[in-house]
């Protein structure tokens, strides 16, 4: 009775629930879509307060906002008042405002497909620590369940986006609705279904198989590596362009607006088409060029004539080459942004190394992608801003993918092949490190061959004859005899001590009854020298004692012996022994 099982309100918590996860989803989106909107209409109220004759209130303000945000998306805006009364379109997107909502839609994909059980590729294995990450034991989620992640948040990012049409239908600046019905819809499934894919490892089709895959992987990241390239040489040929033309740049600020926020504004404008300029740039370095409205066109081999008549006063169009600036200076400036691409193109196919046909399969390839890129990216950054002279801007589409496709064809293929066999002759040349262990790993080798060697020499048996008899061992030879220490003399007995005592006290008397028979002056010392008795041969070689006991101490201490003894000594001392005469010492 005590035992309590599962309550109905705590039943299934752990259990999957389709329908708030896809509530979830759907929530995701609709919040990516709002912080798009939010982000644009703060930027606007901001420009509203700070300037001081504003033409509407904050309601127009919020309109703008919504019509910027659905520009940001490739949908076409209408000026209605307009000096001749008739519609302009705006049809001309700025690159820079994209970035922002295809960012919030891939980051709110990325969340959806983690609450799914899809990791990417940078997650994938890696936990909050570093470590693996234990996923409870669940198995990933399928390819079905990541698309219906992608595409219940792209469901909600359109909900705001239908919202935020029908706001700005109304206004100054409204936006073509059939425009943004198809712009909307593409962008969310185009920016979902990318996201979705990189989620799931970037697959291809399996009817390429493996070897058709890896062509197609390789080709298409040196096409996007041209693109990259071709864009880089872009921005640099626009930043010349405006360095070159400051004058006119900052010129063009106070035509346009005499405040602060109004400049301002023109700047965060310019600095938001500035992707565009640099899409213009790079079709103008690679040919073809760009059309400024009506039948002007702008290239390095033909400069529209007339151009600057009909150009609305703007900091990017005040950059524009001079009319009929052609010539070698500029072709060769204008060169070098197809030489980047070229370049790209062919080390990306070149690296890898492949067989020749491969080689050259993979670089036509490339061109082709890089050239899709070029024609896509011409299409979003051109458009119409007006009526007649203003109806198109940018450059032409089909022109600039065929442009970039030829270039990357003609140069691209035999440039990769040069990098092919350059990198193929540095892989079939070793490195100073795979050399210096080459020659380690063959002198280790040669070692151990002449070690076997060695050990595999049969050792020489030494043979004996039956009933010879063994080799006796040589003798080792003796150690010598140490020499034996000398005896010591016996000691004397006290007779003979006394004896000795007398004869020294008298020879100590007749000693001193002597000086009084020498003169007062000192004798030389050479006459001291030839006083002196010299020790013969006989006395200067040592003395052995065959018997100790036998020894004559009375002939040891006689008086000419001592002479003897003291005249060697002091000879021997290099002159530190006095020169007195030695005296017996008095025994008392």
């Amino acid at each position: 009775m005590t035992h309590r099982g599962p309550s109905p309100s705590t039943r299934g918590l752990n259990a999957r629930q389709p329908l708030p996860v896809a509530g979830g989803w759907l929530f995701g989106g609709a919040v990516a879509a709002g912080l798009g909107l939010g982000a644009l209409a703060v930027l606007v109220l901001l420009l509203w307060i700070v300037s001081p004759y504003p033409d509407s209130g904050a309601d127009g303000a919020l309109h703008l906002a919504a019509d910027l945000w659905l520009l940001a998306h490739g949908a076409e805006l209408t000026r209605v008042e307009t000096l001749s009364g008739v519609p302009a379109p705006v049809g001309v997107t700025p690159l820079l405002l994209t970035a922002l909502p295809a960012w919030l839609l891939h980051r709110a994909t990325r969340d959806g497909l983690a609450e799914a059980g899809v990791l990417y590729e940078e997650d994938a294995g890696e936990g909050e620590h570093g470590g693996e990450e234990d996923h409870g034991g669940e198995e990933p989620a399928s390819a079905a369940t990541a698309l219906a992640a992608g595409a219940w948040v792209a469901v909600g990012y359109l909900l705001v986006g239908a919202a935020a049409v029908s706001y700005a239908c109304s206004g100054p600046v409204q936006v073509d609705v059939l425009s943004a019905v198809w712009h909307l819809p593409l962008f969310a499934v185009a920016v979902g279904g990318l996201s979705v894919w990189t989620a799931l490892g970037r697959p291809l089709p399996g009817a390429l198989g493996p070897v058709g895959g890896e062509r197609v992987s390789v080709s298409a990241y040196a096409g996007l590596t041209a693109l990259v390239a071709l864009c880089g040489g872009g921005a640099v040929l626009l930043t010349g362009a405006v360095v070159w033309h400051l004058g006119a740049v900052q010129a063009s600020f106070p035509q346009l607006t005499g405040t602060v926020s109004g400049r301002f504004a023109v700047l965060l404008l310019a600095v938001a088409l500035a992707p565009n300029a640099v899409v213009w740039a790079l079709s103008y370095g690679l040919g073809p060029g760009f059309t400024l409205g009506g039948a002007s066109e702008l290239g390095p081999f033909a400069a529209g004539g007339a151009i600057a008549p009909h150009l609305p006063p703007f900091p990017l169009l005040a950059a524009l080459p001079d009319d009929g600036a052609t010539g070698p200076v500029v072709w060769c400036l204008a060169g070098a942004v197809p030489v980047l691409g070229v370049a790209a193109c062919a080390w990306g196919v070149g690296r890898t190394c492949a067989a020749l046909g491969e080689t050259v399969l993979r670089a036509l390839l490339a061109a082709a992608f890089c050239g899709l890129a070029v024609a896509l990216l011409a299409v979003l950054a051109g458009g119409p801003l007006g009526l007649e002279a203003l109806a198109d801007f940018g450059p032409v589409w089909w022109e600039a993918g065929v442009a970039a496709f030829a270039w990357c064809a003609a140069a691209g293929v035999p440039g990769a092949l040069l990098f092919r066999w350059w990198y193929g002759r540095q892989r079939r040349r070793p490195t100073r490190a795979e050399r210096r262990r080459i020659r380690a790993a063959a002198k280790a080798a040669k070692i151990t061959a002449r070690q076997a060697r060695k050990k595999a020499e049969p050792k020489p048996k030494k043979t004996r004859i039956r009933g010879e008899a063994k080799p006796k061992a040589e003798p080792k030879p003796k150690a010598e005899p140490k020499p034996k220490a000398e005896a010591k003399p016996k000691a004397e007995s006290k007779a003979e001590t006394k004896r000795k005592a007398k004869a020294n006290a008298k020879t100590r008397i007749k000693t001193k009854a002597k000086p009084k028979a020498r003169s007062e002056t000192k004798p030389p010392a050479t006459a001291t020298a030839a006083a002196t008795p010299q020790p013969t041969e006989a006395a200067q070689q040592p003395v052995r004692i065959a018997d100790p006991d036998a020894v004559d101490t009375a002939a040891w201490h006689d008086e000419a012996a001592r002479r003897l003894r003291w005249s060697a000594m002091k000879e021997a001392s290099g002159g530190l022994m006095p020169d007195f005469e030695p005296e017996p010492r008095d025994p008392r």
